[in-house]
């Protein structure tokens, strides 16, 4: 969680503004993600902030402008997520990653609860969990083949990839075991022993991510992580009936 006084000041001096500027059309503010968990690192985590308003037209948006400004811009913060109410709820569908991720890890700053009921189908989450899967996959074996024999290009490529790629391993789970876990690191034994996860080539991308050098054949560790991640999307494929998530009509 968030123990720095300084950033929990500015936390605390954004909802002041937003709910100042926004009065009756500000519905709630949501700090979310490792800001509410045991895995926010100071300096290097984002401050995650979900603002959800009745309306969003150009008045509203005019009135809260200055205060994004001030909190992206001169305290180079993430920008928060702004919504409506109903954007919010009628999106659950379609960003079912992102939706679970925020009702799972929240602490409510300001206005009413909007998360708790709110519904998250979980045969399209399943759906968007093998399609981002796949488009990382396409991307990766793509880059491979512009990258060939570059290893710092193929380095970049894994580092960056590493963050994606461990949330949706955590999602993999949720899709193949029906319950959550924790993130990062601390997802690999689970994802090990669920999903045939390689526990050494997950490690090599992390340590690339977190800046270490890594002295295995890289392209070899690049194509054991494909593979590494063609083996669970094959898992999350297989996990529900193609049935259940086609339209019908």
């Amino acid at each position: 969680m968030v123990t720095d006084g300084a950033v929990n000041r500015q936390i605390s001096g954004f909802v002041e503004r937003m709910s100042r500027e926004s009065g009756e059309n500000l519905v709630s503010v949501v700090l979310y993600g490792s800001a509410t968990t045991g895995n926010f690192v100071e300096k290097r985590s984002d401050v995650n902030l979900l603002c959800v308003f009745n309306r969003l037209g150009e008045p509203e948006l005019n009135a809260v402008s200055r205060v994004v400004q001030w909190w992206a811009q001169e305290l180079q913060m993430r920008p928060p997520m702004v919504l409506t109410l109903e954007e919010l709820q009628e999106s659950a569908d379609v960003f079912a990653i992102e939706t679970l991720d925020i009702k799972s890890q929240n602490k409510l700053l300001f206005g009413r609860d909007v998360l708790s009921t709110l519904d998250v189908p979980m045969n399209l989450h399943r759906v968007q969990v093998e399609h981002e899967l796949r488009i990382l996959v396409l991307r990766l074996r793509q880059h491979l083949l512009l990258a060939h024999g570059k290893r710092d290009d193929l380095e970049k490529a894994l580092a960056r990839s590493a963050s994606s790629a461990t949330t949706l391993l955590r999602h993999a789970l949720i899709v193949v075991e029906g319950r959550s876990t924790a993130g990062g690191r601390q997802v690999l034994p689970r994802a090990t022993e669920v999903l045939g996860v390689n526990l050494s080539t997950i490690n090599a991308v992390l340590d690339l991510h977190d800046g270490k050098r890594v002295q295995s054949d890289l392209e070899e560790t690049y194509r054991d992580y494909i593979d590494l991640l063609q083996t669970v999307v094959e898992k999350v494929d297989q996990a529900l009936p193609k049935k259940q998530i086609q339209k019908v009509g």
